[in-house]
Order: structure tokens, then sequence, then C-alpha cells
């Protein structure tokens, strides 16, 4: 009979370490911020390109009530009649113009060089090393 139990108290401590030891991992300070943008969203409502070419963009942006990030950085592709890039530009939102998270309008002022079809706004979900440089966020992490 003792044997039995034994082994019981053994595979529930085996299975209680399985669930335990992931979650006593600590998270890195990337890790954070990047599940902290992962929790706004940026919509483009509407754009038009003015006669000198400058793009005004309508965007909302909400998130959460609380968030420790203080700039969320997203990146716009400004395209061409065939869907080509024509133009990269990363604009950060300074949250702290956000209203207990959100949602709030902003109009982006993008000045371009020739004619826009179309564009895309991009939250950069998984930054790679090189756009990471771009996102005022991640800065320093």
């Amino acid at each position: 009979m003792k044997l039995p139990f034994r082994i019981a108290v053994v595979s529930m401590l085996a299975t209680a370490l399985c669930f335990a030891v992931p979650a006593c991992k600590t998270k890195s300070a990337l890790d954070k911020a990047l599940e902290q943008r992962a929790r706004w969203t940026v919509l483009a409502l509407d754009w038009t390109q003015t006669d000198d070419h400058v793009v005004l963009l309508s965007t909302r942006l909400s998130g959460p009530p609380n968030s420790p990030l203080d700039h969320l950085t997203v990146r716009i592709l400004l395209r061409d009649a065939a869907g080509a890039t024509i133009q990269e530009i990363w604009h950060a939102y300074d949250l702290s113009q956000v209203p207990r998270g959100g949602p709030k309008d902003f109009t982006i002022r993008i000045p371009a060089a020739v004619s826009v079809e179309g564009l895309a706004v991009d939250p950069v979900r998984r930054p790679g090393e090189d756009e990471r440089t771009h996102l005022e966020e991640l800065r320093g992490l």
C-alpha cells in the first residue's frame, strides 16, 4: 500500500513542478515592452493627399486603460498604383495624449515626394533587430 501512495505523491509533485517552473521565469524588459505594444491598436481611418503631395492620414489609437509605455511607434508605408512601397515613415504617438487608453483620433501629416495611391499602417508586432531601432518605446532595451 505504501508503494502506490509514494508513486502518487511523486507524480503529483512532478506535475506541479511542470506547471510551476515556466511561471517562475522572469520576462526581460524587451518582452514586457513587446507585450505592452501588442495591447494597442492603430487603425487608418481615412487619408487624402494635398496638391503639394502632403499626405493627411487620419488614425484612431486605442489601448489599455493603464500602460507603462510613453510612446507607441508604427510604420506607415506609402504606395504607388502598382502597390510598391515608395516611402516608409516611422511615427511615434505620444501616449500621454490618449485619455486612459483611448480611443483617440490623430491626423498625421506626411510630406511625400510623389503622388500616393495607397498606404498601410503597420504596428510592427514582431520587430526585427533593424526595426527595433525605429521603435522609440524599445530604445535602450
